[in-house]
């Protein structure tokens, strides 16, 4: 499990992929907290705040998402899935990967 800081986007998986055609597939989440929102995107940046998918928060259970994209990359690349929240406290991450299946080269 990973804390993630409300308003500081955190790496909270990465995985190294060598050069070729990806689907990536992403799953991470929150611990229960019904304030703010979380956000997460997949980068080459560690600690990227851009936005690829963002769902609010519930008070209940654990608030978790999950989004797959396509990237074609001609030299070893590292992907990070990055996570921000605005809840105003901490809270864990939990359950993040990143999967990748190779669909060309």
């Amino acid at each position: 499990m990973t804390t993630v800081e409300s308003g500081v986007s955190t790496a909270i998986a990465s995985i190294t992929l060598p050069p070729g055609k990806w689907i990536l597939n992403t799953i991470a989440g929150f611990s229960t907290n019904g304030n703010g929102i979380r956000t997460f995107n997949l980068n080459e940046t560690q600690g990227s705040a851009g936005i690829m998918v963002s769902v609010p928060a519930v008070d209940y259970g654990v608030t978790r998402a999950s989004f797959s994209t396509f990237v074609d990359i001609s030299v070893e690349t590292i992907y990070y899935l990055n996570a921000n929240q605005t809840s105003g406290s901490s809270l864990t991450v939990s359950g993040s990967r990143i999967d990748a299946i190779q669909v060309g080269i």
